[in-house]
């Protein structure tokens, strides 16, 4: 009896989980649908307590292990089965997901994804046209099916691969045979676009983009990829609205922009600039802080391949270590500039906002220092 004199609930018996393989997929399905971490993984241990060596079970096991928020675990399961099942296209696309989800904290993460994309690109190549060969069709042929389904994903896991890379090239070339594959489909679409993007062939990505939201016109992220072309062709009113649209329809993965005047993002710059360390303020005495909208044709063009449009900052100028009295160009003014427009799609909220200009201003001393990306990124400053 309690103390207040009622009784207390008696501990309701746990549900028995389901005894076909398609009634545990069913249950999965909506636990996954409901963002449920801790039936998700119930259901993927009795999953791969019954079916040891099917991969798709230890791939959905893996997901549930990410979606209870241990992706470093979750990587290690899924490593462990690659081991027992080297060949399998979803381990190897389940495990290049992951490895992009850790990269932020891991630099390594990305090489390895891209080993992994290489090698499952490799195997799917091989057994498509191994099937071809004995006559199969994919109009006929759900295997086949199947096979250029799973292919046409890793191409496009090694175009997000090697986009975070920064070699736009090569991923608009792997973003090239996922569309070979399925050219009506509107997510590769969108990622060929996206690849196109990056290369600053904006008028190219809006066709394709207008292509996909014909057919879907309300795919947030097509929208959002839309807003980021539109930006870079001068209709910055359109972008503002698609971007706002695509967060409106799926604000967990279409962040928000946010929206600053000139003057607050000036003070946002300022307390920026007060929070760095004094040794960096000395390095900037000399050097010009400017505030810009987005990259200009020459900041894009200045490389090759091109600078990012997405890039929140731009080193102007020869760094400190290569400057010389006998070269007067070399000593031209320097400066470091921050995209405005592409800070505010940044971030989710001011405070992040600011700290992200923070992380951008010491990036950008460190190419005043001469350091390339690598060395950069080295210090912890990409």
């Amino acid at each position: 009896m309690s103390k207040s004199g009622s009784k207390k609930t008696p501990p309701q018996p746990k549900q028995a989980l389901p005894k076909d393989r398609d009634s545990l997929m069913d249950a999965l399905e909506a636990a996954f649908d409901a963002d449920d971490a801790e039936t998700a993984l119930e259901l993927t241990n009795e999953l791969i307590t019954r079916f040891p060596n099917d991969t798709e079970c230890l791939c959905l096991h893996a997901s549930a292990l990410s979606l209870g928020g241990d992706a470093d675990e979750a990587l290690e399961f899924c490593g462990q089965a690659l081991d027992a099942h080297p060949d399998s296209l979803d381990l190897i696309q389940q495990a290049v997901e992951l490895l992009i989800q850790v990269s932020e904290d891991d630099d390594d993460a990305l090489e390895e994804a891209l080993e992994l994309t290489e090698r499952g690109c490799a195997l799917g190549e091989k057994r498509a046209l191994e099937a071809v060969k004995a006559g199969a069709l994919p109009e006929t042929d759900p295997d086949l099916m199947q096979l250029e389904e799973q292919l046409s994903d890793l191409y496009l896991a090694a175009t997000d691969v090697l986009t975070l890379l920064g070699d736009p090239k090569a991923a608009l070339a792997a973003a090239d045979k996922a569309k070979a594959l399925f050219p009506e489909d509107n997510d590769v679409l969108t990622n060929h676009a996206s690849a196109l993007f990056e290369l600053c062939r904006f008028e190219e990505a809006r066709t394709e983009l207008e292509q996909v939201l014909k057919a879907s016109p309300d795919d947030s992220w097509a929208l959002r990829q839309m807003g980021l072309v539109l930006d870079h062709l001068g209709k910055h009113a359109q972008a503002d609205a698609l971007i706002a649209k695509a967060h409106e329809l799926d604000p967990d993965s279409c962040p928000a922009q946010i929206k600053l005047s000139a003057k607050a993002f000036d003070k946002a710059l300022e307390k920026a600039l007060a929070s760095l360390p004094d040794k960096v303020r000395d390095y900037l005495r000399n050097v010009a802080i400017l505030a810009e909208d987005l990259p200009s044709k020459d900041d894009l063009n200045q490389a090759e391949p091109p600078l990012s449009p997405n890039s929140l900052g731009l080193f102007r100028g020869t760094p400190g270590p290569q400057q010389s009295v006998s070269d007067p160009w070399s000593t031209w003014p320097s400066a470091i500039v921050l995209y405005q427009r592409n800070l505010e799609r940044f971030a989710r909220d001011r405070e992040e906002m600011e700290e992200e200009i923070a992380v951008t201003l010491l990036h950008e001393v460190g190419h005043f220092l001469g350091l390339d990306e690598a060395q950069v990124a080295a210090l912890g400053l990409k």
